[in-house]
């Protein structure tokens, strides 16, 4: 979505519409991991190179760079992904259907490149100063990195912890050998009751603070309130300005035989949040 408004009222082209296919076969099949696939194998690789992936094809529908140079950079991320499920779809049914869902976008990805290589690169224009929205959108280029999907696929099962098992003890010969097997088994067996111990052992509680303010009662909260981050205020922010576009998307619309002119008012605190998210 970025990338297309990034573009505004340019012409959509062939190539990027074959992208658009791509980036939406790509989104419909890692939900289908998101939903579906059995937990087991380890998707950590699988998300890296699916992250590579669409940035290199945001920067290509942008024309930030050349798109000959991302299409094929992200076919390549796309390729090694897809190759590493190819061991454990055998297993998993909705993992062969994400493959073959991914090298159908694959197939996509080839078209545009084909369909790009013709084509003189121009980058494009420097970004200009953002103005605001004043009754109708205006648009803003930035300069800033692609935002990309964030997946949440299953997660790896934990380590199996596995005992490995003491040597046998030779079979004693004359009593100083059977004592020295015995002392050793006595040894084994604190051993084991040390780590019994250790694994059963509570965290130590932390002191409380004495100079920490007392919890407030309930219902009361604590004031000031904790510190936000940079990007927590950012996150917040954004947060309330996506939920006031939506409110206000749903009551701009006027009632029957009433003038759109009365929404005149929805329309610009609409416009006012879009520009708050743009600037965040």
């Amino acid at each position: 979505m970025q990338a297309r408004m990034a573009l505004g009222s340019e012409p959509i082209e062939v190539w990027q519409q074959e992208l658009d296919s791509a980036l939406d076969l790509l989104r419909t099949h890692t939900r289908l991991i998101e939903t579906g696939a059995q937990p087991g194998p380890d998707f950590e690789t699988l998300q890296s190179d699916l992250v590579a992936t669409h940035q290199h094809l945001l920067q290509a529908y942008d024309r930030e760079a050349d798109p000959v140079t991302e299409l094929v950079a992200a076919r390549g991320f796309l390729d090694r992904g897809t190759a590493g499920l190819t061991g454990v779809a055998d297993s998993d049914p909705i993992l062969a259907g994400v493959i073959d869902g991914f090298r159908k976008a694959i197939v996509h990805l080839q078209r545009a490149e084909e369909r790009v290589r013709s084509q003189i690169h121009l980058p494009p224009p420097e970004p200009t100063d953002q103005l605001a929205s004043m009754r109708v959108p205006r648009l803003n280029r930035l300069r800033r990195q692609r935002m990309v999907p964030h997946w949440r696929f299953p997660p790896a099962p934990p380590p199996e912890v596995t005992v490995v098992p003491a040597e046998p003890l030779p079979p004693p010969k004359t009593f100083e050998e059977l004592d020295a097997n015995m002392a050793t088994l006595k040894e084994r067996a604190a051993a084991r009751a040390e780590a019994a111990k250790e694994r059963s052992k509570k965290p130590a509680e932390t002191a409380e603070d004495p100079l920490a303010p007392p919890e407030p009662p309930p219902g009361f909260a604590r004031d000031p309130l904790p510190k936000l981050s940079s990007a927590e205020f950012a996150q917040q922010n954004a947060r309330l300005c996506f939920e006031e576009v939506t409110m206000v998307g749903m009551a701009r619309l006027p009632m029957l035989n009433e003038p759109w002119r009365s929404m005149e008012t929805f329309d610009q605190r609409m416009l006012n949040s879009i520009d708050a998210i743009i600037a965040l």
